[in-house]
């Protein structure tokens, strides 16, 4: 550029009238008396090769993109490098989005910018720093501002404070222009250039901390009294780089950057914060609350939405408990359905408290709590659970969807206690009253355990049958697979061990695609068991032992039967194996990889699923005691938990 680079502020500038004038003084063009600064700016640059350089352009639009436009035209060798919240959309324009800087570790660019700015006398804390700059998300006027406030006050109490407010960020540096002294001011400017739609917009998505996609926002303005397009508003909002872009699994979703989330929600009052929350959370009942089938779609859709449901419960209680009862529902049905039991039981016990107001809804919660508690023997608090869910009951029922969710909560409570035949009594009982063919669902599973628990083995197969075609029919593909597990273990019971086999590979399949490790536990346990009949004592052991690990992991707890049944399988091996054979097989199934032992499993799950019905006679051979104390755990309760051993 060898007639310069100018440099027009236009920051100051407070019309666009004045963007001309700002342009012809920074680059000094000769004032004519009677001509517009843009004639006397272009005659100027018209013969030279010069770069302009206008910065802060976005709020004087559309005076900067046709000065552009006019320079590049008319001056052909001239270029001009604007910087702007919003593209120019100026013909020819090539945009360059400037992203945040990278954050990964202390090498990287946003913690070296803040190491910078924190200047040699910072404490030592690379943890503390590089969650600041973390939790910043890389931006660099956000980590110049932090860096020294983080030194003078410890990067915790800005990390603590970050999500509430962001006017400890900010600097006294009285070089900086004054928008950018402090990040509520530079967030002041942006607020003050959205239109009234894109404000409401940005404060309402601003309460999902996971991000959002095109379908919530059309939802949240379903309704809306102006007739803006919110995709156009949503432009606008990407356009300020107020809302980001962030492809996740193949859907595209968008994010507000945590700054800009804590300064929009503090823009609006509490009752605007509840409202928006309210309208998500309906999305979100709709799309994934207790009526809707738990498909691996859904259960998917819950994983990428939990941080937004957690959000939503937390914003409408005290305002719509029953809203928040439902998508804590959702949570704790993910938790089961992930054997996260621990995680569970936690989180549902603090919406429990959260959420107190008496409702169907809750009783159903109180049910689903029972569920969680009971996979890991926590009968004492199955118990108090239950009497609540009785006394909700009393008061105000349960709901339509699971009309009988206490009585199963009851049966299940029973079989756990030892009492499978009261068990049994309390699901016949119930299954009249159902009202749509998941509750149906739940009761069969229930009769069927207790049927095997009782050695009752045809009435087992027919329950677990019926609960399958149940299933289908309420469109339940997470329970289904569980079920055909279920339904493997009475079949191997009826002396049917190729059906059980076969039963048991698809579940295999499923379980490994979807890395459902309680289920693929199970499947391991009954290839174990299979193996054991046929006399091969060395593999029984080796699945044995992890299939027994893969449970401890996922934190299921089993029935004493079953843990009496491990118990004696383990000594018919010990007894048929040599020492060295023993403990080698210990140290296999110990130390193998989850992925071996499924590989494993599977290859002795297909060998007996290609035999012929019948070619199996050990089964056959042994009296019913004698295949209680040779089996492991295989029957789990309904929706993949409880070894049940038979």
């Amino acid at each position: 550029w060898p007639d310069g680079v100018w440099f027009v502020d236009l920051a100051a500038a407070t019309s666009p009238a004045q963007v001309d004038e700002a342009a012809s003084n920074a680059i000094g063009a000769g004032r004519l008396p009677g001509r517009d600064h843009r004639d006397d700016l272009i005659d100027h640059l018209r013969d030279r090769t010069a770069l302009i350089v206008l910065d802060n352009c976005e709020h004087l639009a559309p005076r900067p993109a046709r000065l552009a436009h006019d320079i590049v035209t008319n001056a052909p060798s001239c270029a001009v490098l604007a910087t702007s919240r919003t593209p120019l959309a100026v013909r020819g324009e090539t945009v360059h989005r400037l992203g945040p800087l990278e954050l990964d570790g202390p090498d990287s660019p946003a913690f070296q910018l803040f190491m910078e700015r924190a200047g040699p006398s910072a404490p030592p804390d690379t943890e503390g720093y590089s969650r600041l700059c973390a939790a910043l998300e890389g931006l660099p006027l956000s980590i110049e501002l932090a860096a020294p406030r983080a030194v003078a006050l410890g990067p915790h109490v800005l990390l603590d404070r970050l999500d509430h407010s962001v006017s400890l960020i900010q600097s006294a540096d009285p070089s900086l222009p004054e928008r950018q002294r402090t990040l509520e001011r530079l967030l002041d400017w942006s607020w003050d250039l959205l239109t009234d739609e894109a404000r409401d917009m940005l404060s309402a998505v601003a309460v999902l901390p996971a991000g959002f996609t095109l379908d919530m926002v059309e939802s949240h303005r379903a309704g809306a009294p102006d007739t803006t397009d919110p995709v156009e508003t949503l432009v606008l909002l990407l356009e300020h780089s107020l809302v980001i872009r962030a492809p996740d699994a193949g859907e595209t979703r968008f994010r507000v950057p945590v700054t800009v989330r804590t300064y929009a929600l503090g823009r609006r009052d509490l009752d605007h914060r509840v409202a928006a929350a309210r309208r998500f959370g309906e999305y979100f009942v709709e799309l994934l609350g207790p009526r809707r089938a738990t498909t691996w779609r859904w259960l998917s859709r819950v994983e990428s939405e939990i941080d937004n449901l957690r959000a939503v419960i937390h914003r409408v209680a005290g305002h719509d408990d029953h809203l928040g009862q439902r998508l804590a529902w959702t949570i704790g049905r993910r938790h089961d359905l992930r054997s996260a039991i621990a995680t569970g039981i936690d989180e549902m016990a603090t919406y429990h408290e959260l959420l107190p107001s008496p409702t169907p809804q809750r009783t159903a919660n109180l049910c689903l709590m029972i569920d969680l508690a009971l996979r890991t023997e926590y009968t004492e608090r199955a118990d108090r659970y239950l009497s609540d869910a009785r006394t909700c009951a009393d008061d105000v029922g349960a709901p339509d969807w699971d009309s009988t969710c206490v009585q199963k909560a009851e049966g299940v409570l029973a079989l756990r206690r030892g009492e499978p035949e009261r068990a049994i009594e309390i699901a016949r009982a119930a299954i009249g009253r159902c009202a749509t063919p998941r509750s149906r669902a739940r009761l069969l599973n229930l009769v069927g355990i207790a049927s095997a628990e009782c050695d009752l083995v045809d009435d087992a197969v027919d329950a677990l049958r019926a609960e399958l075609a149940a299933e289908v029919e309420a469109g339940l593909e997470l329970m289904q697979c569980t079920t055909r597990s279920n339904l493997a273990e009475a079949l191997l019971q009826a002396n049917d061990p190729t059906g059980a086999a076969r039963h048991q590979r698809e579940v295999l399949d499923e379980a490994r695609s979807n890395q459902d490790t309680t289920l693929i536990a199970f499947s391991v346990l009954l290839a174990a068991r299979l193996c054991l009949v046929e006399g091969e004592f060395a593999e029984a052991l080796v699945l044995q032992t992890a299939g027994t690990r893969l449970l401890a992991d996922a934190g299921i707890a089993l029935f004493a039967s079953d843990t009496e049944a491990l118990a004696a399988a383990a000594t018919r091996i010990r007894t048929s194996l040599d020492r060295v054979e023993h403990e080698q097989a210990i140290g296999t199934g110990a130390l193998i990889s989850d992925d071996e032992a499924a590989d494993r499993a599977a290859v002795a799950l297909s060998r007996h699923a290609e035999e012929p019905a019948g070619a199996t006679t050990d089964l056959q051979l042994a009296d019913r005691a004698d295949r209680r104390s040779t089996t492991g755990p295989g029957r789990h309760h309904e929706h993949r938990h409880h070894g049940a051993l038979t």
